[in-house]
């Protein structure tokens, strides 16, 4: 266990010899927890497209049917791997 100067923990793992095994270097950055935050970061980008686009059809610089178009495309494009 070890504590970064910016305070982030490191908890590394090691064998019986005592030498670092190929494991993440901390629990930052774990398989599952980059996939979590992964998909929280397309949600959070998905909701802020659906705002700016709504706010266009309000103003009446687009149409809606265009604005639900180009949202899903930008899904689709986000969504790709």
């Amino acid at each position: 266990m070890g504590i970064e100067p910016n305070g982030r923990t490191l908890a590394l793992e090691y064998d019986g010899q005592m030498k670092l095994t190929e494991s993440p270097t901390s629990f930052y950055e774990c398989a599952p927890c980059g996939e979590r935050k992964m998909a929280l970061l397309k949600d959070a980008l998905n909701r802020a497209d659906e705002r700016r686009l709504k706010k266009l059809v309000a103003e009446g610089r687009l149409s809606a049917s265009e604005a639900e178009f180009r949202l899903k495309r930008v899904r689709d494009e986000r969504d790709k791997p």
